[in-house]
């Protein structure tokens, strides 16, 4: 008999147990970053130039061509994200001096580079003659790939 009795108030407690905490989950933090991020803008040059290029470790690419009105996303392939990494890591590793070296040349095309990482952010300006010798040139042309690789299949869907 005291058992009758006490069967309304586990059913009443195990309601309201299930009530107090539905729609309520572990507190989560923020979005972990990516490990890193890379912005390009490249301009000038005779034609006029004016592109950006965003790519991240999680392998979001963001083509943009001011001069055309043109916004394009895409992925990177695991290929092209693994050199990125690679490229970045070693960049990285040495730690270059941030630096702007441009002004060579009237019609030469310039590039504007930002790196953020976990160490920081840091970037570089270059142009068509700097790039030559500079330690941010495979990373260069690896974006400028991309970002051609990334238009072509926009251009051909």
């Amino acid at each position: 008999m005291e058992c009758a009795r006490l069967w309304p108030l586990f059913i009443a407690l195990f309601v309201l147990v299930g009530a107090c905490s539905a729609g309520h989950s572990a507190p989560q933090g923020p979005p972990a970053a990516p490990r890193w991020q890379v912005m390009l803008d490249v301009s000038g040059g005779v034609r006029g130039i004016a592109t950006s290029l965003a790519v991240d470790a999680d392998g979001a690419v963001v083509v943009r061509d001011a001069r055309h009105g043109l916004q394009v996303e895409g992925r990177t392939t695991e290929i092209q994200n693994r050199a990125l990494t690679q490229l970045v890591d070693a960049l990285e590793a040495r730690s270059p001096t941030p630096r702007t070296d441009t002004g060579h040349c009237a019609d030469c095309i310039n590039y504007a580079l930002r790196i953020t990482t976990a160490r920081g952010r840091h970037g570089v300006r270059l142009d068509t003659l700097s790039l030559r010798d500079s330690s941010y040139r495979p990373l260069v042309e690896e974006l400028l790939a991309l970002q051609q690789a990334v238009l072509e299949q926009h251009l051909s869907q």
